[in-house]
């Protein structure tokens, strides 16, 4: 996935993924889209386009010469992984 210049995906835990990892996303999911989807969306991790065809992929492509990935949310989530760890740890003890 490091190697990918863009991540298309019609389901739902793995185009998060990729979005959240950094890994430009375009999401064509058909089905009404969940809070984190919205989320995700507003935060531009992930770009939602249900009628996707080779113009609009390769203008998004270009929309992301000039931006850098926002990891925000994997560093939450390193945080948080690492909060619970350490309560695991303590409460082994």
């Amino acid at each position: 996935a490091n190697d990918c210049s863009l991540f298309i995906g019609a389901g739902g835990s793995m185009t998060r993924e990729m979005a959240i990892l950094g890994i430009p996303t375009v999401s064509v999911y058909q089905d009404s889209l969940l809070e984190v989807d919205t989320f995700l969306i507003n935060k531009k991790l992930m770009f939602y386009e249900p009628e996707i065809n080779a113009e609009k992929i390769v203008g998004y492509i270009d929309s992301l010469a000039t931006s850098k990935p926002d990891l925000e949310l994997l560093v939450k989530g390193k945080t948080a992984y690492n909060f619970f760890k350490d309560e695991i740890i303590n409460q082994c003890r």
